[in-house]
């Protein structure tokens, strides 16, 4: 199940929404990146923007983007999406970009935000979103009842699913908090998000 399949949204042909990578803990989801910016060098990219909604996992992000030379690869917050972010790259029907995303928002208005972007490319785009079950907003919501689930199954460190079960579970989080948050104020990181707009929500 695809960003747009869970969101209700509409699937633009120019967008092919892989399923969410959903990984144990920070380190792998990081590794996972690295490995998936490296697997889609090799598909003939014309660019990557690696695309974050807190300023911690951006600095990850970048630091990643560092590491390789090979494509052309940009880093941004979402809020920060516009049309210039392309404006380096070619722009006709032959150009291919990969956006990799490195979280889910708590609300899923953000999320949104990232596909209204990639629909409103005039190029191919290739949107994926990678999702550690350590990351704040997973950790207080689905983390311990889906890690001992994949636990359980035997998976690694070094694995990742892909689950439509695991996308319901984020969907219903989500729309929980959006019901019950105080606000969408801005923060550093998504555990300072949640302490300042839904404090009675998180979990230690």
């Amino acid at each position: 199940m695809g960003l747009f399949d869970v969101f209700g949204g509409r699937k633009r042909s120019n967008v092919t929404v892989l399923d969410d990578r959903i990984w144990l803990n920070g380190s792998a989801k990081l590794k996972g990146i690295r490995s998936d910016l490296l697997d889609q060098q090799k598909s003939k990219l014309t660019g990557i923007l690696l695309v974050a909604h807190f300023s911690d996992v951006l600095e990850q992000l970048a630091e990643i983007a560092s590491e390789n030379v090979h494509i052309p690869i940009k880093t941004c917050l979402a809020k920060d999406l516009s049309a210039h972010i392309a404006a380096d790259w070619p722009i006709n029907d032959s150009v291919t970009l990969a956006i990799i995303v490195g979280e889910r928002h708590p609300l899923p208005k953000h999320d949104q935000l990232v596909a209204q972007f990639a629909q409103s490319l005039p190029v191919q785009v290739r949107l994926i979103t990678h999702v550690s079950l350590a990351d704040a907003f997973m950790k207080a919501f689905a983390g311990e009842w889906v890690e001992g689930l994949l636990k359980s199954l035997g998976m690694s460190e070094d694995e990742f699913i892909e689950s439509e079960m695991v996308s319901r579970r984020i969907k219903a989080a989500q729309l929980k908090i959006e019901q019950e948050a105080f606000g969408d104020s801005d923060a550093p990181s998504a555990t300072e998000w949640l302490a300042a707009n839904v404090p009675e929500m998180q979990r230690d």
